[in-house]
């Protein structure tokens, strides 16, 4: 029975450390964006599907906003086709090493914790870190979390980090919904400077 006793207090440990592991590569990166240290923030993002995934919501956004997710599929597909550089174009200057820490940072009036003016994705209390936990999920290769936990649902990220080799990297965000819309807003007033004379899309 001692044998048992050792196998199961082995698979145990290495349980917790699997649980622990996503949330060390977590906090690796929430320090990066605090520092602007670009080489750690690349070692931790994995930015071309970041950017795929980002694009993707802002432009099922950007449909959405100016009721062109309702036309035909034709139709549907050259509006796609006109909106989709503006919203590369935007994206990749958000979704960069140098502008995350400033994607990821409140919006106004929303009261969340800041350290030198950037948000700070992981806390270090153990009340908040308890949220995070709760917030979080494991796929086996993935590793699911919203942030920051001080933040209402809302208003959170929903962040996915991937197993590669032996870190976990960030490959997705889920957006709020107010930032899809920001972000949506940009690309209509991007293509209405293309296209002068149209009525500005309203927020839905």
């Amino acid at each position: 029975m001692r044998w048992f006793g050792r196998i199961t207090f082995v698979l145990l440990l290495l349980l917790a450390a699997y649980t622990a592991w996503p949330f060390v590569d977590l906090y690796r990166l929430s320090a990066a964006l605090e520092a602007g240290n670009i080489n750690a923030i690349q070692r931790h993002v994995s930015f071309a599907p970041l950017r795929n995934s980002v694009s993707r919501q802002v432009l099922e956004t950007y449909l959405a906003i100016t009721g062109d997710e309702k036309v035909g599929r034709f139709t549907r597909g050259i509006v796609m086709s006109s909106g989709v550089p503006a919203v590369e174009t935007i994206v990749a200057e958000d979704i960069s090493p140098e502008r995350l820490a400033a994607f990821l940072a409140p919006r106004e009036d929303t009261g969340l914790r800041t350290t030198g003016g950037r948000l700070r994705i992981a806390p270090m209390d153990l009340q908040n870190l308890w949220s995070l936990y709760a917030s979080s999920d494991y796929k086996i290769k993935d590793f699911h979390v919203a942030v920051p936990p001080e933040a209402r649902k809302s208003q959170r990220f929903r962040l996915r980090m991937r197993l590669s080799g032996w870190s976990w990297k960030l490959v997705d965000i889920q957006l709020p919904h107010e930032v899809r819309i920001e972000i949506a807003q940009r690309i209509v007033h991007a293509l209405e400077k293309r296209q002068p004379g149209q009525e500005p899309a309203k927020a839905q």
